[in-house]
């Protein structure tokens, strides 16, 4: 076993840059940076944000902080966390352009709605560049789906 890794019955924790995964798959580390990036190491929903060096706790999540009106930030207890656009339910990938940066508190009233049910959820208007995203994801699933159906079918 990896001194960086440890293994608890249905998580793999990875305590090096990595995040924890439920489906004891971690997130390459390097997608991670990535995707906190070009988030601007914020939640794309509420906007709670970290910095680029990314405080985390005892688990190693990024701890999500908000601005007071000084300017300061303050932390939350809220963690920032990463969340799939199409849940992982419907065999999605860990692959950068399916992920996206929320907070604990966002990405659990999202839940595992597929991207066009969670848009019409929400009360903020996301990014037009996030929005892209969203969209270009659900895409890019749907095209891989059907290619693996047709692909059983033969």
């Amino acid at each position: 076993m990896n001194a960086e890794s440890f293994a608890i019955p249905e998580y793999e924790i990875d305590l090096a840059p990595g995040i924890w995964s439920p489906t004891k798959r971690c997130i390459n580390p390097d997608t991670v940076k990535r995707v906190f990036k070009e988030c601007n190491y914020s939640c794309v929903v509420c906007g709670l944000c970290t910095t680029p060096e990314m405080p985390r706790d005892a688990h190693g999540r990024p701890i999500a902080f908000k601005r007071n009106e000084a300017g300061a930030l303050e932390p939350t207890g809220r963690r920032l966390t990463i969340d799939h656009i199409v849940p992982k339910r419907l065999r999605s990938t860990n692959r950068y352009p399916n992920l996206l940066v929320m907070c604990c508190f966002c990405n659990n009233k999202k839940a595992d709605m597929l991207p066009r049910v969670w848009l019409k959820t929400l009360r903020v208007e996301l990014q037009v560049s996030l929005l892209d995203k969203v969209i270009e994801a659900e895409m890019y699933h749907v095209l891989v789906s059907e290619r693996d159906n047709a692909f059983h079918n033969l």
